[in-house]
Parts: structure tokens; sequence; C-alpha cells
């Protein structure tokens, strides 16, 4: 591990570890799309990012890269051994619970001018409706959890929390537009 700790790693690390492990070996091409089916609808992971920390992974002897047999001679990433350990340490590692909330809509509401009723109304019925579909998005990934494999069943508890939160939102921004409308 070239004398790297645990805590020498992003979040974003952690998590193409964790990807590769699970998923096996990806390209970074097939991790973004990875990406985007699972950990995307709850953990934003900017793409631009990926090429960096699958190199820092790779300098650290966390991740190795093989070319791709054929096709396009893509590296195809695999997690090492060290990787896995590295893996196991942060997921055991205590977090103290830490939960952000990057929403664009409470930020705009936060910042709203308060002599505004209609202009916070309608984004508040926007916001509604926005998580209306991603509710509607997580009702079919619940719906896909009846039916996946054991070895996915706490990947698909992510989609509870996401439904709980979905109802939620549509809940609180259908409220704040009935306030302000």
């Amino acid at each position: 591990m070239a004398g790297s700790t645990e805590r020498d790693h992003s979040t974003a690390a952690y998590a193409i570890l964790g990807l590769l492990s699970v998923h096996g070996p990806h390209t970074i091409y097939d991790l973004k799309g990875l990406i985007e089916g699972s950990i995307g609808y709850f953990w934003t992971f900017p793409h631009s990012q990926m090429y960096a920390e699958t190199k820092r992974l790779e300098t650290a002897g966390l991740i190795r890269a093989d070319a791709e047999a054929g096709g396009r001679g893509r590296r195809v990433l695999h997690v090492t051994d060290d990787g896995r350990r590295a893996l196991e340490a942060w997921w055991r590692r205590e977090d103290g619970g830490e939960t952000e909330i990057r929403d664009l809509g409470l930020l705009k509401l936060f910042l709203a001018d308060p002599a505004d009723g209609a202009g916070v109304a309608e984004l508040a019925a926007r916001q509604a409706a926005a998580h209306a579909e991603r509710l509607a998005l997580y009702t079919d990934l619940a719906d896909d959890a009846t039916r996946a494999e054991p070895s996915m069943r706490a990947a698909y508890r992510t989609v509870d929390l996401g439904l709980s939160y979905e109802r939620a939102a549509v809940a609180f921004w259908r409220s704040v537009e009935a306030d302000f409308g």
C-alpha cells in the first residue's frame, strides 16, 4: 500500500473499491454506468473524479488495471487483496452517522424572497413534481428488489430509505406550496 492509510483515501475511492468488490472487474466506462444505476441515486459521484481516483488507487496498490481482451483495449479494473483490506477497514470505521443533504430546492427555498409568495409556491410545485418522479423511480426499484439475488439484499435496502425520503419530500414541498399558494 506504499505507506498509505485508510484516511488517505476519499469516499469516492472507497465507492470505487466497493463497487469493484461487489460487482467484479469493470472498465472505468462501465463503472460510470454502474454508479448511475446504483449509488448515483443517493451519493453524488462526479465522473471527472473517476480517472483521478482510479489512478490514485492503482498507485496505492489497491486496484490493478489489465488491458481489456479484444475490443478497444480499455483498462479493466480489479480490486487487489490490499484493496479489499482497505475497504473492510473503512467499512468498519466509526463515521459518526454523518448525513449530508444537498438539495438545491432547499437552498433556493432558504434564499427565497419572502415577499414573493407566488414564486415560492411555484418552486414548491416544481420540487414536489421532481420528488414525485424520483418516488416513482424508487417504487420501480423496490419492485426489482423483490426479485434480487440474496447477495444484493443489503444494497436494495437503500431503496427503502429512498422511498421514505421521497415520500417525505413530496409531502414537505406540497405543504410549502399550500402555505405560499
